[in-house]
């Protein structure tokens, strides 16, 4: 099966052996880029993009834990003005600001990862270090986690007509960074778990 696997740091993907993968690079513009170049070289069945990611409180997920992304949306490209923010949408400057997974792919995902819950993903360019950020981001897009590429893949896939899913496992609860209850260590373990058993079972 032709999958593309694709990460954005390389320790996300460290000890595992993997036939097609892709390092992104972290942010928006990298990931575009990096994921523009491997498809115009030719096209997979599916892109699956994964890594850590920080979770908001009140989503039920907590550090360790492993999850799908099935809807992915911009939170911090738009304008702030005094009446608040207004996304690219709302500007008319785009068609869109979130884009969904596929679904017979997440289907399938989903069956290999049994009790993995599926969620909403967002992605910013300023990652949320203070609960002021947090909260803005969480009233914007009702999000559960937060990630810096999955929007940029999401949005690509759309333009090479590729089925993308994304797979997460959190890494910290986003907010105030001291109280964030980072294990990085934990979280690489979960998702080389995940990424192993959905290497066997797709």
């Amino acid at each position: 099966m032709n999958i593309l696997w694709a990460y954005a740091h390389p320790k996300e993907a460290e000890g595992l052996d993997l036939p097609a993968s892709l390092e992104l690079g972290v942010g928006k513009i990298e990931a575009s880029l990096a994921l523009t170049r491997r498809l115009c070289a030719g096209l997979p069945e599916v892109v699956v993009n994964f890594g850590v990611a920080g979770c908001f409180p009140g989503t039920g997920l907590e550090v360790g834990d492993v999850c799908l992304v099935s809807q992915e949306s911009l939170a911090d490209e738009g304008v702030v003005t005094e009446d608040g923010f207004e996304d690219l949408v709302a500007l008319k400057l785009a068609a869109r600001a979130t884009w969904r997974a596929d679904e017979a792919w997440t289907r399938r995902v989903s069956s290999v990862l049994q009790g993995v819950p599926s969620v909403r993903g967002t992605t910013v360019s300023t990652v949320s270090g203070t609960d002021a950020l947090a909260s803005a981001y969480a009233k914007r897009v009702r999000p559960a986690v937060e990630s810096m590429e999955g929007a940029a893949v999401a949005r690509v896939c759309e333009a090479f007509d590729v089925p993308w899913v994304q797979v997460r496992s959190i890494s910290n609860r986003v907010g105030e960074r001291r109280e964030g209850g980072w294990d990085i260590r934990l979280a690489k373990a979960r998702l080389h778990d995940a990424v192993r058993r959905l290497q066997a079972g797709l």
